[in-house]
Order: C-alpha cells, then structure tokens, then sequence
C-alpha cells in the first residue's frame, strides 16, 4: 500500500510538472582538452537521459565527462535535463528517464518503496553553503525564527539547513523554510526581504558576495552527504546490466578527469558559470573533494541522507546502493586521484 501511494503521488507530480529543461554542456574551449586516459572500444551506441535537479558542481563531472566526449567514447549519447527530484524520480521508475542524480531524495524514496537503486556516488560531501542577509543575520543564534530559502522542502538542501541550526546549538525546526528551486532565484529573494538566509553552493557564493550577502556556512567542512548519485530503476538493471555498467564506467572516468585535470576544469567552471578563471579556479579547488574518489557511498553518508524521513525500520545499505557495478569498473582500473 505505501509504495502504491508513493507511486500514485510521484506519478501526479510527473503528470502536473512543466516539461525537464534540457541541460547542455559547457562549450568546447577552443583548445582541445588532454585526452581522458585508456580509451575503451567503440560499443554500440546508446540514447540516455539523466535528470538533475538545478545547475549545480555536484553534478559538474557528468558535464564535463559530456563535454569531453568521454560518454560518447563509450557509445553513450547522454541527454542531461533539469527536472525537479519527485518528478525524475517517477520518471526513471516509469522509464521515460533512464537515471537521476538527486541524492537525498532518491535514497528516501527507495525507502518507502521506490523501485530504484543507487549505482555510484558522484558527489559524497556537500558543496552547499549557507548565505544570509547580513542586516539580519550576524551570527548563527540570529537564524532561530528566521527563513530559509531551499531548493526543496523534504530535500538535501533543508537538511542541510537543519544541521547548520543544530550546529549553532539551535533546534532544527526553530526556522521556517521555503522552497525556490532555481539558485538565482534564491538569492533574489534574500535581496527582497522574503528570506533572510538561503542555501546556495558553489560557485554561486562569488555572486552572492558581490549583491552583498555574506557566507555563513560551508558544509564541506563538517557534513557528510551525498548531494549527487547515478541510480536508476531496478527493472533496467535487471534488464540491461550490461547498459548499466557502461554508464557507471563512464561516470567513474569522468570523476578520475575531473579530479586530475584541474585546468581544464576551472576553465569548464568558468564558460558554464560565465566567470573569470581566477574565481572558477576557486570554485574547483572548494569542490574537488566533494567529488566521490571511488564511487562507493559510505554508511555515514547514507546515514545523512536518511535523517529527516525519520524512518523507524530504514533499509540497509546494500538494499539501496548496488556497489557491483562500481566494483567491476574499478576492478582493471584505479580509483580517481586524492
């Protein structure tokens, strides 16, 4: 009954949403890139949709593995969309999108039910952090009563939230929340007045200083948790196990290149996010070790993931990350760089 609900009310989110904006990946520098290491043999060529939830460095070594060529190489024509969590949930369970990166929500959902299953950690810390209107907010104690803008509510990024209170000794539900899915918007809505705090990530905290706002809170420095993952639906990998682990090889190379090539990296960060190269750089150095070095989801960060679902009986690991496919991948080939 409640995976027949949860199904029933993912597939109502689905029905009523706007249609997934198509994501595309940063243009080509006009120097070409040093080529991804051990080219794999030409496959027969695949058509895959992947679904993200906003722009963001969580899910930047998937672009960068687009832009490269490193999924085309392993005959993965990849299609990156944004589509809000539930609704690429219900659309990898329905099969009109074949994997989704959202990792709180997934992991939640597969809880309560949801026919999916993790294949690889993508970003395994978070590189989210928490801006205030400084008028309003000077110290931690300050956010009790005050609003904070997320990405979702029931989301990563309001769990995010609720441990920067508890880390300034306050309770977690002390602050009201809103959810404003896009990342601009977010920080709009710190400038009118509608929220006093908001959760934006990397590299976005260079705009948000510059419209006056200040940082409060980098959680990379003390959260453990997933914000990005590759998972898809358990009748695909029952299907398909061999388009699986293309998919999961592919993403795997992408997080060695993007954790080896620093430049042509910062210079990646800088065409997608339209900002000098001195700042993008910045913003690599802040997220490299976001990025998973193995691919494998630890039992803390899953732990995270969990937390405001307060779930009595949660799964254990191995019934939500299926770490095979990881684990073939690596087996002839080293993990991404430390």
């Amino acid at each position: 009954m409640r995976l027949a609900l949860l199904l029933a009310a993912l597939g109502a989110i689905a029905g009523c949403a706007p249609a997934a904006s198509p994501v595309s990946a940063p243009a080509a520098p006009a120097t070409s890139a040093p080529a991804p290491s051990s080219a794999p043999t030409p496959e027969p060529p695949l058509e895959l949709t992947l679904a993200i939830p906003a722009q963001s460095l969580s899910t930047f070594p998937i672009l960068l593995g687009q832009e490269t060529g490193i999924y085309s190489r392993r005959g993965i024509n990849l299609s990156v969309v944004t589509m809000a969590s539930n609704t690429a949930i219900a659309a990898v369970i329905a099969g009109s999108v074949d994997y989704a990166t959202p990792a709180g929500s997934i992991m939640r959902a597969i809880n309560q039910g949801a026919p999916l299953r993790v294949v690889a950690a993508v970003s395994d810390k978070s590189n989210h952090i928490l801006v205030v209107d400084p008028g309003a907010v000077r110290e931690g104690k300050d956010l009790a009563g005050k609003t904070i803008a997320v990405n979702e509510i029931g989301g990563n990024t309001q769990l995010e939230a609720q441990a920067a209170l508890q880390r300034f000794g306050l309770d977690r539900d002390s602050a009201n929340y809103v959810g404003i899915l896009d990342n601009s918007q977010r920080l709009a809505a710190l400038q009118a007045g509608a929220a006093q705090a908001a959760i934006s990530n990397v590299p976005f905290n260079f705009v948000a200083e510059k419209m006056g706002l200040a940082v409060l809170v980098n959680f990379a420095e003390f959260y453990e948790l997933p914000t990005g993952v590759l998972a898809t639906a358990d009748q695909k990998i029952a299907a398909s196990p061999e388009t699986v682990q293309r998919m999961v090889a592919a993403t795997l190379e992408a997080l060695r290149y993007v954790r080896e090539q620093r430049g042509e990296a910062a210079q990646a960060i800088a065409r997608q996010y339209d900002m000098p190269l001195d700042q993008a750089t910045a913003a690599y150095d802040l997220s490299r070790d976001t990025w998973s070095a193995t691919g494998r989801l630890s039992q803390a960060a899953y732990e995270n993931s969990l937390d405001p679902a307060d779930l009595p009986n949660a799964l254990p690991l191995d019934r939500v990350v299926d770490h095979r496919f990881v684990d073939s991948a690596t087996a002839a080939t080293p993990p991404a760089g430390r």
